[in-house]
């Protein structure tokens, strides 16, 4: 070691430098899988909104239909 005097520092120099950009690298993928499974249930429920919603005016048809037979027989 006496031919590299600098080579303990350089090393904790070193493992200051990588600890932190390990750290970030595990954060950002760790949002990452959780916006996926965020957008994986944001689907999910949107499409039930969409069959909720088809359901509801078809259900809102019919009972016009009822009104206007009602109407009609009156």
């Amino acid at each position: 070691m006496k031919n590299f005097p600098y080579l303990y520092e350089i090393i904790v120099i070193a493992i200051f430098i990588l600890i932190p950009i390990l750290i970030t690298t595990a954060i950002i993928i760790s949002f990452r899988s959780i916006l996926k499974k965020r957008d994986k249930k944001l689907d999910e429920l949107s499409e039930k909104i969409k069959v909720l919603e088809k359901s509801q005016s078809k259900s809102y048809k019919n009972d016009n239909n009822k009104k206007i037979s009602k109407k009609n027989k009156n």
